[in-house]
C-alpha cells in the first residue's frame, strides 16, 4: 500500500482489509 497506487487499487485494498479478506496491510 503506497502513494504510487491508483485510487481504485488503494480503495480495493482498504475495503478488503476492513472486511477481513486480507489481514495485514504494509504501508510505505
Amino acid at each position: 500500500y503506497h502513494a504510487g497506487l491508483s485510487d481504485k487499487v488503494r480503495t480495493r485494498v482498504l475495503e478488503d482489509w476492513v472486511s477481513s479478506r486480507i489481514q495485514i496491510v504494509i504501508a510505505t
